[in-house]
């Protein structure tokens, strides 16, 4: 299966203060999308300029920004980046671990809370074990509940989880996480990564299907480890689609490094950082 993905996709980062720009513009941007409206306004401006999803973490504040867009009619893509553990250590830590519970419990609901349960129910070992994919899966699992209304055509493993199963090897990973985001969720997986060409070569290897892949392309080699060049000799066989991430190392992303990237062979898409208010 292999989904058709918006040639330009905004980047949830901008949201989070996590952007390239400076820690004064972060900061900034934080301030002002504390409100899920301005996310929801900056969408819809995102939209009319040409973008057609947004690549994001579990955002309560861009969950209900993508809540008010859809129900007011307006169609926008969201393609979800799991898990976010950050975010749900950053709960517990405010909020407690009883806290934090209950705050999941009521944005997932407790249909998804019980299948998160559930999964935990039948591989007790597992869990005690703390057995890697079976805690992703049942991250998953809590993340997705309040993805699935949205209804996302294909869903990326967060880059330090990708990274990790690569380095040390964990094939099971990504087997179960390509099995689980087409048979539960319905949805294309993808691996968000900072390791692009190790990570295809690996792939092949192992015979994951798993086609869609997020990474860094820029011309400065920023963040791309083996080079420019391993790109093009993992590109070469047409077995991967590759979203280009980090193209430039200025934020908002400059308009001549989006095409730049969409030019390149093999990349069928750009996530660029736009906060809708160029200076």
């Amino acid at each position: 299966m292999k989904t058709e993905i918006p040639q330009r996709i905004l980047s949830g980062r901008v949201f989070a203060g996590q952007s390239a720009a400076t820690r004064e513009r972060n900061l900034a941007a934080l301030a002002r999308f504390s409100d899920p409206r301005a996310i929801r306004n900056a969408l819809l401006e995102a939209r009319d300029a040409g973008y057609g999803a947004v690549m994001t973490l579990n955002d309560e504040r861009v969950v209900a920004a993508m809540k008010s867009l859809r129900a007011a009619g307006n169609r926008f893509e969201i393609l979800p980046i799991v898990p976010n553990v950050l975010g749900m250590v950053r709960e517990a830590t405010e909020h407690g671990l009883a806290g934090a519970g209950l705050r999941r419990l009521m944005r997932v609901g407790a249909v998804g809370f019980a299948r998160a349960a559930l999964v935990g129910a039948m591989h007790p070992g597992r869990v005690l074990a703390k057995h890697f994919p079976t805690l992703l899966a049942i991250l998953y699992e809590l993340e997705m509940g309040e993805m699935t209304r949205f209804d996302p055509p294909a869903v990326f493993l967060h880059h330090q989880m990708t990274d990790l199963a690569l380095a040390l090897g964990n094939r099971t990973v990504f087997e179960d996480f390509a099995r689980l985001m087409r048979e539960r969720f319905g949805a294309e997986p993808g691996l968000a990564t900072s390791n692009f060409a190790l990570l295809t070569q690996r792939l092949e290897e192992w015979r994951v299907p798993i086609s869609l892949i997020a990474a860094p392309l820029n011309r400065e080699g920023f963040l791309m480890p083996e080079g420019a060049e391993s790109y093009g000799r993992a590109l070469a066989s047409g077995a991967f689609r590759l979203i280009a991430d980090r193209v430039s190392v200025d934020s908002p992303t400059p308009s001549e490094a989006v095409e730049w990237a969409l030019a390149r062979p093999g990349v069928v898409a750009v996530v660029a950082e736009e906060t809708m208010e160029r200076p």
